[in-house]
């Protein structure tokens, strides 16, 4: 089984390694320039990630999180019922939302727009410890989680403003699936700090 990152697909690739890890799959991540080093023709060719998996064939993350999740039923990864599948569904939405104003939108622009959503995972997660499962992590938990890891110079000024979601977001990256992809968190009562890992092998495909 195979991860084909093209440009090694920054948050993409680490929310599936960390889905993998959770699911117990064995893969290999392996660093491509563009498409046409893949075994095979995608179709959705603006994607930076793709999963190979026979006899599937698949790309985009939330695509693939989900292929993952539904390999392993009893852990719940996609949630439990189907209050909890929407929930999936919705913080998935978020996550990349809040990618996508990132990379198109100037730091000004943007942050009004991912406060809002924050704010929101904030209040929601009142009452909960992540996202769609009251117990334990989801598909959604991971990729937001990697969304904002992968922002920390954006986003940490709100995370640690906001209680709730500074818990949520420290749970789920003290979990040992989580640092074996990302690294070590530490925060202090008015901040939070990610040593990112660099450890994480890619394979380079030559040309």
């Amino acid at each position: 089984m195979s991860l084909w990152c093209v440009q090694q697909g920054g948050r993409y690739s680490d929310a599936v390694s960390i889905a993998c890890r959770f699911t117990n799959f064995q893969f290999q991540i392996k660093a491509i320039e563009s498409i046409e080093n893949l075994p095979f023709r995608p179709i959705l060719k603006r994607e930076s990630i793709f999963f190979y998996d026979p006899p599937f064939e698949l790309c985009g993350q939330r695509t693939i999180l989900k292929h993952l999740a539904r390999s392993r039923p009893h852990l719940g990864l996609l949630g439990e019922n189907f209050e909890e599948e929407v929930l999936v569904d919705q913080y998935l939405e978020f996550a990349q939302e809040i990618h996508n104003q990132i990379s198109i939108l100037s730091l000004v622009q943007a942050t009004p727009i991912f406060d809002v959503i924050l704010k929101s995972v904030n209040n929601h997660l009142l009452t909960r410890t992540f996202l769609a499962n009251i117990q334990h992590i989801t598909i959604a938990d991971i990729s937001l989680a990697c969304v904002l890891a992968h922002n920390m110079s954006v986003v940490s000024s709100t995370i640690s403003s906001l209680q709730n979601l500074k818990r949520w977001f420290i749970t789920c990256l003290s979990n040992t699936n989580f640092r074996e992809v990302i690294g070590n968190i530490t925060s202090t009562p008015f901040s939070i700090s990610l040593n990112i890992n660099n450890a994480q092998q890619v394979q380079q495909v030559q040309q």
